[in-house]
């Protein structure tokens, strides 16, 4: 929630929302402080931003070019049964709502964990091949030229090739797919 206040770690355990946070991105941030330490360096202070909708696809994430480049999407699957596209009840796109306010912070690399929801599409999502500019595969490479682009269109902010870890999450529950991390 772009609205809520930053807080530390120890701040949120105290008010009681640590575990409306990320683990993915909490673990990643202890990581790379033991990184700093091992090294014999003071780790910085790691900032953290979450910005997530349970439940959604890559779809809702990356523009209209995005899509128009791929073929054997799930948004072509669905695009006739949401009343007016790929939009949350903000009226605008997941991305439009929790990715661009942060647009002008100056960050040092992504971290993404979703697609679980893609594979559960119906009536099948196809995980494609960026080659051939199909399915999934293709929407991840261009979900990463986006977002390195509109996070480093201020020159000296960020880099342009900033690191962008992909987390694969296995069938649990009712989410997942077994075939997603192959």
């Amino acid at each position: 929630n772009k609205d809520q206040p930053w807080r530390t770690v120890r701040d949120a355990i105290a008010d009681g929302t640590f575990l409306h946070y990320s683990s993915t991105c909490y673990y990643f941030a202890e990581k790379l402080t033991d990184e700093y330490r091992a090294n014999k360096q003071t780790p910085p202070p790691i900032g953290l931003i979450h910005t997530a909708w349970g439940g959604s696809a890559i779809e809702d994430w990356v523009d209209d070019e995005t899509l128009a480049s791929c073929t054997d999407t799930c948004h072509e699957q669905i695009k006739d049964e949401v009343d007016g596209g790929l939009y949350n009840r903000h009226g605008y796109s997941l991305l439009e709502w929790h990715g661009l306010p942060y647009v002008n912070m100056t960050i040092k690399g992504f971290l993404w964990y979703q697609g679980e929801n893609n594979m559960n599409m119906v009536p099948k999502c196809v995980l494609g091949n960026s080659e051939r500019q199909e399915g999934y595969s293709c929407l991840m490479v261009g979900l990463v030229r986006l977002w390195r682009k509109l996070w480093s269109a201020t020159p000296g902010t960020t880099d342009p090739l900033a690191p962008f870890v992909v987390v694969a999450l296995p069938m649990s529950g009712t989410e997942g797919n077994p075939n997603i991390a192959l």
